[in-house]
């Protein structure tokens, strides 16, 4: 029995210690302390300082010895240690009391009966250990963020079990106002109305935080899948601007030979090869001029010059204006903006196989905000009637939403959205505050 308490003590270490991990990241230190606790308890047990027919003490030394071992031993700021391990001490109980439900539910009583105390402890333990650790291999092997599968498995377990949540509550209500009419104690009835009262409140409070998280999530989701966006197309961006600086400093190596040239030819009073000559230098500015657009904005600039180059060379592209002034909105949600406005302008002529095609961009700003004018060709303005243009992609769910993403930005950050479709020509035109000098 002395051995199995030992074990037991042991079990309890390794589970809090998963516990935390799961739950909060934390990690441990002085892992050697845990060694010291169950020499202690060892000490304890066998000499008789614990006595082994009170299970009770037991249980309590057991969990005293536990809790201040994770608390020398978390590597956490004090007062989030103290947290992190009454909230893992609240659920390791609440895990062990569940899992002992289950076994006495699935073992026969006999059976049930036969086990000692202790015995059934380690039981408990080791299932939720089990439990514990799959889960911390998941994490570890980050599986929850690399495979589409284990993704789909874990939100269809969080929905069961939010469903079943959803189910307990109710029928604990409905059991505890049945249990209260059916016993004829006006004090236990006035204490069950309370705790009646408390589980409804809970569940109003359930439903809310879990509407909150999942909202907050979708948020989050859209946050950083823009954040990863800006920092893919700001890379191409400056990519693109040191390949035009090497390229304008290899033109300026070679201006004096083609000065040199163009005097030889001007001197031979041959004006066509001349002009030839000058005509195909304009070229190679454009060129260069061409590679990296700006207009003063890097998150503008970075989006402008990675969809931009995503064109057919028999597209005609126009950048002009300037921004020079702050803006008043955060990085990701110009990004979100601009962003869904130039890929669809580009997936548009992308697609648009017939007539003129182009892009054009206009950028200016007031005093008090800034206007950016986006047009391209299009090819069938039915297609885009009504309150927001709508996708003519296959998969509707997954996409489409672009557009409304930038009108829910826009009204938020107190802007002006507008678009129109006419003359094989779409244009979106946004409007949105410079940020105020004090």
């Amino acid at each position: 029995m002395k051995l199995a308490l030992i074990c037991e003590l042991v079990l309890e270490i390794v589970k809090y210690t998963l516990l935390l991990h799961v739950l909060f990241g934390t990690e441990i230190r002085r892992k050697w302390m845990a060694g010291v606790s169950v020499v202690i308890w060892t000490i304890l047990l066998f000499t008789g300082m614990v006595q082994t027919n009170d299970m009770r003490r037991i249980s309590i030394v057991i969990n005293a010895m536990v809790v201040v071992t994770l608390l020398v031993t978390a590597k956490e700021a004090i007062i989030r240690k103290v947290l992190y391990v009454v909230v893992a001490w609240i659920i390791a109980i609440t895990l062990d009391s569940g899992i002992g439900m289950l076994v006495e539910i699935l073992l026969s009583k006999a059976a049930y009966a036969q086990l000692r105390l202790e015995q059934r402890w380690m039981i408990f333990s080791l299932i939720s250990i089990c439990g514990l650790s799959l889960i911390y291999w998941i994490q570890k092997k980050r599986l929850l963020e690399k495979s589409k599968v284990f993704q789909r498995v874990a939100k269809v377990i969080l929905y069961i079990c939010i469903a079943i949540m959803m189910i307990a509550l109710p029928a604990t209500v409905t059991g505890l106002a049945y249990l209260g009419r059916e016993i004829n104690n006006p004090a236990l009835t006035s204490k069950l109305q309370i705790l009646t009262d408390i589980f409804l409140f809970s569940m109003i409070a359930l439903a809310i935080f879990i509407i909150y998280v999942n909202n907050t999530n979708k948020r989050m989701k859209r946050y950083l899948e823009m954040e990863k966006t800006l920092k893919d197309t700001q890379k191409n961006y400056y990519e693109a601007m040191l390949a035009k600086e090497e390229d304008t400093r290899r033109f300026r190596h070679d201006v004096l030979n083609h000065l040199i040239a163009l005097g030889e030819l001007a001197r031979q009073g041959e004006m066509k090869p001349v002009a030839d000559y000058v005509e195909e230098i304009q070229g190679d500015i454009v060129k260069i001029q061409q590679k990296c657009y700006s207009i003063g904005n890097t998150i503008i600039d970075a989006f402008l010059n990675y969809y931009v180059q995503m064109l057919e060379e028999d597209v005609e592209v126009s950048v002009t204006g300037c921004l020079t002034q702050e803006i008043a909105i955060s990085d990701v949600e110009l990004c979100t903006i601009f962003s869904n406005l130039i890929k669809n302008s580009v997936e548009e002529l992308k697609k648009n196989g017939e007539g003129k095609k182009y892009l054009k961009i206009k950028v200016s700003s007031g005093q008090q905000a800034f206007k950016i004018e986006i047009s391209n060709s299009i090819s069938r303005e039915g297609e885009i009637q009504g309150e927001l243009p709508e996708t003519t992609k296959k998969d509707k769910k997954n996409h489409g939403i672009g557009l409304r993403n930038v009108t829910e930005t826009v009204e938020k950050n107190e802007g002006i959205f507008e678009w129109k479709a006419a003359d094989a020509c779409f244009q979106a035109v946004v409007t949105l505050p410079l940020r105020r000098s004090i």
